[in-house]
């Protein structure tokens, strides 16, 4: 109990988490459209509404690439549905 009680704060706390969305290739018969990747754990998700910067990348998943949108910020759940709040976008002029 200890430890589920301090990894979550750990998780509350942290100021801003990596996620990572992509579609689920394997669905099926369900409506988890998305793979959301947090940290590294992964939860599937029926919806998702992103505020903010995002980005491209790429990872490595049993030995294929596949092509993620990525951003760093919190992510708040409301069921199978993901409301992701993220930073400003990198400041671009010279």
């Amino acid at each position: 109990m200890i430890d589920m009680l301090d990894k979550l704060k750990s998780w509350f706390f942290k100021p801003n988490h990596h996620i990572q969305v992509r579609y689920n290739t394997k669905v099926g018969d369900t409506n988890l459209h998305w793979r959301v990747i947090v940290d590294g754990e992964e939860t599937l998700a029926s919806h998702i509404e992103i505020h903010g910067y995002v980005y491209g990348e790429s990872s490595i998943v049993d030995g294929d690439q596949k092509m993620n949108i990525a951003c760093d910020g919190k992510i708040y759940w409301h069921g199978t549905r993901a409301e992701i709040q993220t930073g400003p976008g990198p400041e671009l002029l010279p």
